[in-house]
């Protein structure tokens, strides 16, 4: 059985070099990822990434001012490790 990997976050996931960045880990197996996207904007186009909606897959949307000091914390409390474009 492989080793379930550790949940990451992205910051800037609904740009097109964070929503790649979604992509990639997701192809690498990733499964459980926060992404943190700048207030009002849509992230509906990061649940059409191949397997952001499968039953094992927990993608969650957070919105964060990278400024926010306190959301930027919700979006990455208790993840290992963090990627921004």
């Amino acid at each position: 059985m492989a080793k379930q990997k550790e949940a990451v976050c992205v910051t800037g996931a609904n740009g097109f070099i964070g929503s790649w960045r979604v992509r990639t880990l997701l192809d690498q197996g990733y499964t459980t990822i926060h992404a943190s996207v700048y207030p009002g904007s849509d992230p509906s186009h990061l649940f059409e990434i191949p397997g952001a909606t499968d039953a094992s897959v927990r993608l969650e949307v957070f919105e964060a001012d990278v400024l926010d000091y306190d959301a930027l914390c919700k979006a990455v409390e208790g993840y290992q490790g963090i990627f921004s474009p």
